[in-house]
């Protein structure tokens, strides 16, 4: 019987599906549902010390819709959780009882050595089999610096030697050699250099990627921004489907140049999401914004299709099919410069619509032409194979050849 397995760090999962920190990992009541439903982990919403739990605003998440489609991207000001550590130890020792085949994460974030100490020997107390490094949250002022600094450029996970030095902090401060993860942002010039930072640190393993920071827009009719508290806003976390091919780039830099497991998180929102993930070299996919839409019962549809995908493709486990799409990416200079191609358009499937023509003309090599109501026509002296009309062709009738 083919099985979701899956070390991560050292640790077994049942299956790499884990519910990302977030307001849905920020309760007993949720998290409790969400392994009723069959998620291999939890990683609890980060948490802090008592002297930083914040007071959120609200609101503080929004979603955006993109060609009808709700939440093709998701924005929060939201901020760590409002529980204190004591309450995530007492969960984490309830459900490592309950639960003794699922991984139980910690997330934390601090302000200094002292307070990353304390927090590292809570979890480890209540049993935590991971403990994931919060250093890369784009939102509020909760940023990590030395001395309790509030500096927004001073997040180690914008930097390489504060990276390395907090990295180094959090591994002395263990007892009993609990994996730590590093949480990375996408948010910097240079992520793998970054990354390295953490490597150097001592870090078992990377989580990519944190939210990209950004704003979610104005209102137009009143002038507001679209999420405002009392007609204010500020900079938040974009999330969702848009932010994937990010992810997606992110996560496999990390897992071509670095030799360390990796954590994939951003924009998953269906099995084949997860199966691009663990292609490019993750072993444990989170999720987060999907499970608002979806619920925590699509967990299950993500496990049948993953396992279906793995039959159909011959991989016996997903040791087999980690990392079976890295050897197709390179460095652009080994790219060829051979190919000839032009487009070739279904006129059986065509609308008309002159779209790809317009794409053609004005952002292409001009070789589609169109007269209204008919078919574009293509002049093969002049294609190149660009490839812009396919990625507007509303009914997907393009092929390059």
């Amino acid at each position: 019987m083919m099985n979701l397995n899956i070390s991560f760090a050292g640790v077994p999962f049942e299956n790499p599906f884990t519910v990302a920190a977030s307001p849905s990992s920020d309760s007993r009541e949720k998290v409790r549902r969400a392994l009723e439903a069959g998620w291999g982990g939890i990683v609890f919403k980060t948490t802090a010390l008592p002297q930083h739990s914040p007071k959120l605003a609200e609101p503080n998440m929004a979603g955006l819709s993109f060609a009808g489609k709700p939440q093709f991207a998701f924005y929060n000001i939201d901020l760590i959780s409002e529980r204190t550590i004591e309450e995530i130890q007492e969960d984490i020792a309830y459900f490592k009882q309950l639960y003794p085949d699922r991984r139980f994460i910690g997330s934390i974030m601090a302000a200094g050595e002292e307070e990353w100490i304390e927090l590292v020997h809570r979890l480890e107390e209540a049993g935590a089999d991971m403990i994931e490094c919060s250093m890369s949250c784009p939102q509020g002022e909760h940023s990590i610096a030395d001395e309790g600094k509030k500096a927004s450029n001073a997040i180690p996970a914008a930097d390489r030697e504060l990276m390395r030095t907090t990295t180094q902090t959090i591994l002395r401060a263990r007892k009993k050699n609990t994996p730590v993860i590093v949480k990375m942002t996408p948010n910097v010039t240079d992520l793998v250099d970054v990354a390295r930072g953490a490597v150097e640190g001592g870090a078992d393993a990377l989580c990519c990627i944190d939210t990209v920071r950004g704003f979610i827009g104005i209102d137009l009719e009143t002038g507001y921004p679209k999420l405002n508290v009392n007609g204010l806003s500020t900079w938040g976390g974009l999330s969702g489907p848009a932010v994937k091919p990010i992810a997606l780039g992110c996560v496999s830099k990390l897992t071509k140049e670095l030799d360390i497991p990796v954590a994939g998180v951003g924009g998953v929102s269906n099995w084949q999401d997860a199966a691009e993930f663990l292609l490019l070299g993750a072993r444990n996919v989170q999720v987060c914004t999907a499970i608002s839409r979806y619920g925590f019962g699509m967990v299950q549809s993500m496990q049948k299709g993953l396992l279906r995908y793995m039959e159909q493709k011959g991989f016996a486990s997903l040791d087999a099919m980690v990392g079976k799409s890295l050897p197709y990416l390179v460095d652009h200079s080994e790219l060829s410069r051979d190919n000839r191609l032009h487009c070739t358009i279904d006129e059986t499937a065509c609308l008309k619509c002159g779209s790809c023509a317009t794409a053609c003309q004005d952002a292409g090599f001009g070789a589609l032409h169109h007269e209204k109501g008919s078919v574009p026509t293509l002049d093969k002296a002049v294609c190149r194979g660009c490839s812009v009309c396919q990625s507007v062709c509303p009914r997907d009738c393009i092929t390059l050849r």
